[in-house]
């Protein structure tokens, strides 16, 4: 009785850990990091390290229309910006990672469902690798360095870029140093899973032994 109770254990502990999981959209994180200067709110600063955090949803990635060539995006459901000496603040304003496949490019840029529109205006594209020209956003990918360009966050017809504290404002700058990175977040009921599964087993093994 024992022993069946045992293999009982580990056949629920291996079930529970590999059974094929339904396929759902994924969630997935965009980072991307730059060098840049420019002022939030009210506080300057200058040659400071930046780095982007944003999350989107495999599912809602979609094609640019109207286009001769391919530039997916998906818009994100949260940003955030940190700036080195100043901390980490929530992006407010919409805004989107896409890959231009042509360009072989990537990059941060505001969000709109209108093509060509202002509102949907690039704020920091790089870098650019020929991995690019490939990539569909729905796999993971990076670190990937180069080099990347700030522009377009202020003035005339571009909308400001708020965030918690403020408007933020990078100067343009075509010579950031810049990485990409693109990881696919597993569901939480993966882990949750993974994690029943390990108890079981150990717990088996103490029986066992």
């Amino acid at each position: 009785m024992r022993t069946r109770s045992i293999a009982a254990s580990i056949f629920l502990s291996a079930y529970l850990v590999f059974r094929p999981i339904p396929a759902n959209a994924t969630p997935i994180r965009f980072v991307a990091t730059g060098v840049g200067t420019g002022t939030i709110g009210s506080t300057a600063f200058t040659d400071a390290s930046i780095v982007f955090t944003s999350f989107g949803d495999t599912n809602s990635r979609f094609q640019v229309p109207g286009l001769s060539f391919t530039v997916y995006g998906i818009q994100h459901t949260s940003s955030s910006v940190a700036i080195d000496g100043l901390g980490s603040f929530q992006v407010l304003s919409q805004t989107e990672t896409f890959a231009n496949l042509l360009s072989q490019l990537v990059g941060y840029s505001r969000y709109s469902t209108i093509v060509a529109s202002p509102t949907g205006a690039d704020l920091y594209n790089g870098p650019t690798d020929t991995a690019f020209a490939t990539w569909n956003m729905l796999s993971s990918i990076g670190p990937i360095n180069g080099t990347g360009r700030f522009f377009q966050w202020s003035g005339g017809q571009f909308p400001s870029v708020i965030t918690s504290v403020g408007v933020l404002n990078i100067f343009d700058n075509p010579n950031s140093p810049a990485t990409f990175t693109a990881t696919l977040v597993p569901e939480p009921s993966t882990f949750a899973l993974a994690a029943l599964g390990a108890v079981a087993l150990l717990a088996a093994r103490r029986r066992f032994f």
